[in-house]
């Protein structure tokens, strides 16, 4: 397969998003590094925000527990948010189920 017609990896796509994205003066850190930083309207104050996938097939099998598919889930935000020496306050579940799913 040619360079030219192969499937970007994570980074190479980040980085050609990057240049379609608009940017905003409240973000310290965009896209490409383990969080978002943002600056949170208050003195010395940012917010981290990260958002991570876990898929069935890739990170998980259809037969893994809901609760061990979610610890994985939730373990891979937290640690790129100790990376970048935050403290985790809140989380946000994003779920991509099939259809029929119960």
């Amino acid at each position: 397969m040619s360079d030219e017609t192969k499937s970007p990896n994570e980074f190479e796509l980040i980085t050609r998003l990057k240049t379609k994205l608009p940017t905003n003066d409240s973000v310290i850190v965009g896209a490409g590094d383990d969080c978002a930083v943002i600056d949170a309207g208050v003195s010395g104050k940012w917010q981290l925000h990260k958002t991570d996938a876990v898929v069935e097939g890739i990170h998980f099998t259809r037969e893994t527990a809901p609760e061990k598919v979610g610890h994985k889930a939730l373990g891979r935000a937290l640690s790129d948010i100790a990376a970048m020496a935050g403290t985790p306050r809140w989380a946000t579940v994003t779920l991509g189920l099939p259809d029929g799913f119960d």
